[in-house]
């Protein structure tokens, strides 16, 4: 009887085990990144050279939309270009990569 009774329980384990769902293995993220362009000439006035790429300094006061008048670069360009909104508040220091 004691035989009988731990085969029966082998089988229900057995069997348990059998019937559970295995996830599939989680799928790599995608990262994608966006690197500043070479700049082929010199930068705008008010910018400055970034190595490679031009930068515009923000003043005390600007907003993305104030600097991007102040070096000729459409705001939403700019603002887009960098992950703002144009009408974001910059502290002073602020450097803003300037669209190719």
């Amino acid at each position: 009887m004691p035989i009988r009774l731990v085969l029966l329980c082998l089988l229900l384990v057995g069997a348990c085990g059998s019937l559970r769902e295995i996830d599939p293995p989680p799928q790599p993220q995608q990262v994608i990144t966006t690197q500043p362009k070479p700049v082929a000439g010199a930068c705008p006035a008010g910018a400055v050279d970034g190595g490679g790429f031009c930068l515009a300094r923000a003043q005390q006061g600007d907003t993305v939309a104030s600097l991007a008048r102040r070096v000729g670069v459409a705001p939403s360009s700019l603002a887009s270009y960098n992950g703002l909104a144009a009408s974001d508040q910059l502290r002073s220091g602020d450097e803003l990569v300037l669209p190719q």
